[in-house]
């Protein structure tokens, strides 16, 4: 197989797909949507505080003909808040079909009757608003229930208590129907998007394959890699623009979720990962089993709808192609929504037809949720699914050939020609949208880089949360394990950052320079002598602003008393962060950017870096090291160097946390440290003239830098890491 021709159309589909206008306004909608959404009770209550009705927009007069009293001082006071409707007590009816007005006035009259308890009835030219029925409706029901106890001699109370619905509890012995209510709207939901899913999917194959085969853009492609190749290449982009638009949706649920916790936040100090921690883990459980079935379920059927597609002639005839899927999805859609449920159980039957591909991506998870689905079951069928996708790919990938090249091996000279002439004319761009492709694809990468890195942040918070505690109960403090945790996640989610920039971008380190061993000493010391600056310029102005809390004492990761403990304080705190930040943030994010110039990359990584660590009193002094780890690492080409000050810098923090101040090794730790602090100021004088002599033109920033807001990954990415920064500082605020 031509593994690079296939990642280049892989590359190029999901670029075309994911930058396309379109794709970016949906986006934008769906963003706003669930914004509104996640926040809906805040908008609300801002709209109710401040009077804003957008439904009632004329004043309403509510006249009340009520000579016995039963009800107009009751109505008046529950309804003095309500701005837009104005109540007058009259004394008798003198309306008539002609001389009543238009709709802005209801005359509601009541009074006691001997049969009824009370007698009412509602006179307007036309209907009335819900709101105004309601609070009429409300006000005759508050009537009657006092003039009926009155009538009987029995208190309004009673009254009440006679009227409430029964509480009934259900207990079935068959079914988990704990929380059933909840797990039946998740399933509902979940369906429902899966079905979407898979309907935006086949139409968007049976379009593009249809597309390019009737104006034969294919058949320059199949120039270079085989029919089997290019079905695999589209069906993986489409899989792929999948899992992106999934993650789109996830990032705009956490934004939406930050927001929200910005006016509910809590007096107790927690990160904006922890936000999301409280959420139930079976519910997490069939988030993520769910995910695993739609991947395959999409891979799949992409595949069938691409090899259906390939017999048509036309793009309206590959839509019709598409309704045999769909039907069978539509179907499985409502026998998935009727046939189970959290109430009833679900039979043999039900089992062995769930264990088919397609089948149990609707089946499987929806059981899962209602306690139904078994382990036996749940590896059955996704062991089904995962070996069928490679059995129906030969299948289909036979299909998809034979309906391509009914006319695309001819005239095999031609279409090199025309390639060539295409070439030609690509080259003769404006030299603006070559580097507007450039700006947009380094944006894309980190932009998608850092949405991987925090959505497997927040989904490895919740595993670690669930399994580490469990492990180490008994064995370890809290604040040990809350250290593992945070290595864990530490340790896969930047290892995935750094592997997607680094394959997608092809991005390659440079050579490593070879240096004296003095220079190298005069490297290090002069790091240690600019972090030692750094470090007591800001705790002075930290002072100043509130900014000098502490923040592993509020996230209560503070190390134990055992040596054990210590350990693995020292590498989770120390060694991990120093090793596998300078990995992403040095070597790949650093290298990544010097194509818009060295100045840029230096302040774009170090930005990241900063905002990376979510709260103002580490972001501030990450942000100012990470220009001084850069420096080292573009003059050395290495970030050996950047690793070592890293970790010396993380050693002493930790270290003042885990030496009790007053004792012999406190008091020999800090003598070294300041010989080094000492050290290093003395070695950053003595190369002053050195860092004077730097020219502007090592640190050039290129204008095209600008151009990466023209991506919509990277807009979303930065306003998901800025959203999360602002929780994590407020929340530590407190």
């Amino acid at each position: 197989m031509n593994t690079r021709k296939v990642k280049e159309i892989i590359k190029f589909d999901v670029e075309k797909s994911v930058q396309n206008k379109w794709f970016v306004i949906l986006n934008i909608l769906l963003f706003i949507g669930v914004l509104i959404a996640t926040n809906w009770s805040n908008i609300s209550n801002y709209l109710e505080e401040h009077n804003i009705d957008f439904l009632s927009e004329e004043d309403i007069t509510i006249q009340v003909l009520d000579e016995e009293n039963l009800v107009y001082d009751s109505i008046v006071e529950e309804n003095k808040d309500n701005s837009h409707i104005k109540f007058e007590k009259i004394t008798e009816n003198t309306y008539s079909k002609e001389n009543i007005p238009e709709d802005n006035v209801i005359l509601f009259e009541i009074s006691r009757d001997a049969e009824k308890v009370v007698k009412s009835s509602i006179i307007t030219k036309e209907g009335i608003g819900d709101e105004e029925y309601q609070i009429i409706y409300n006000a005759i029901t508050d009537a009657r229930t006092r003039v009926f106890a009155e009538n009987n001699n029995i208190t309004v109370e009673d009254l009440n208590l006679l009227s409430e619905e029964p509480e009934i509890e259900r207990v079935l012995l068959g079914v988990d129907a704990e929380n059933s209510d909840t797990k039946q709207t998740i399933k509902l939901f979940s369906v429902i998007i899966v079905y979407m899913v898979l309907i935006f999917v086949l139409s968007r194959i049976a379009n593009e394959i249809a597309q390019e085969k009737v104006s034969k853009s294919i058949e320059y492609v199949l120039t270079s890699v085989s029919a089997k190749e290019y079905l695999i290449a589209k069906v993986l982009s489409s899989t792929i623009t999948v899992i992106i638009q999934t993650l789109y949706v996830f990032v705009y649920y956490i934004v939406g979720n930050l927001i929200s916790s910005l006016f509910v936040m809590s007096g107790v100090a927690q990160n904006s990962v922890g936000i999301f921690v409280n959420v139930d883990i079976s519910i997490i459980k069939y988030v993520l089993v769910m995910a695993l079935y739609l991947i395959f379920t999409v891979f799949l059927t992409t595949l069938i709808q691409a090899a259906l597609s390939a017999k048509t002639t036309s793009v309206a005839e590959a839509g019709n192609t598409m309704m045999i899927l769909l039907a069978v999805i539509v179907a499985l859609y409502i026998i998935s929504l009727s046939a189970i449920s959290p109430y009833i159980t679900v039979t043999p039957f039900m089992y062995v037809v769930s264990c088919l591909p397609i089948v149990s991506t609707f089946f499987v998870p929806s059981m899962m949720i209602i306690g139904q689905a078994t382990t036996l079951q749940i590896v059955i069928s996704f062991i089904v699914l995962i070996f069928t996708v490679p059995l129906i790919f030969n299948i289909c990938a036979e299909h998809f050939k034979n309906g391509i090249l009914d006319y695309t091996i001819r005239n095999k000279k031609k279409i090199f020609a025309k390639k060539e002439k295409k070439e030609i004319s690509l080259k003769e761009k404006q030299d603006y949208e070559l580097r507007l492709t450039k700006a947009k694809k380094f944006a894309f990468t980190i932009g998608m880089a850092i949405i991987l890195m925090i959505v497997l942040e927040i989904i490895l918070s919740f595993i670690t949360g669930a399994i580490v505690p469990n492990y180490f109960n008994g064995k370890l403090d809290i604040g040990s394990i809350l250290v593992i945790e945070n290595s864990i996640i530490i340790v896969i989610s930047l290892s995935i950052a750094s592997t997607f920039i680094s394959v997608y971008a092809d991005n390659k380190c440079p050579k490593v320079k070879e240096i004296t061993s003095k220079t190298k000493f005069e490297y290090i010391f002069i790091g240690i002598g600019l972090i030692a600056i750094i470090q007591v310029g800001l705790e002075f102005i930290y002072k100043k602003f509130g900014l000098d809390y502490s923040v592993l004492e509020s996230y209560n990761i503070m190390p134990g008393s055992g040596i054990g403990e210590k350990i693995i304080y020292i590498i989770g705190i120390v060694l991990v962060p120093a090793l596998f930040e300078e990995i992403l943030y040095r070597r790949v994010i650093l290298n990544y950017s010097k194509k818009f110039g060295v100045g840029f990359a230096v302040i774009f990584s170090s930005l990241l870096f900063g905002l990376s660590h979510m709260n103002l009193n580490q972001g501030i002094f990450a942000f100012l090291i990470g220009c001084v780890f850069a420096v080292i690492a573009i003059k050395t080409s290495s970030i050996k160097y950047t690793v070592l000050l890293h970790f010396l810098n993380n050693l002493y923090v930790s270290m003042a946390v885990i030496l009790e101040e007053g004792t012999v090794l406190y008091g020999i730790f800090n003598t070294i440290i300041i010989a080094l602090a000492i050290v290093g100021v003395i070695a950053v004088l003595k190369n002053m003239t050195k860092l004077k002599g730097l020219k502007k033109e090592d640190f050039s920033i290129n204008k095209d830098c600008i151009l990466l807001l023209k991506n919509y990954t990277f807009i979303v990415s930065m306003i998901l890491i800025i959203f999360m920064f602002w929780v994590n500082e407020k929340s530590l605020r407190l």
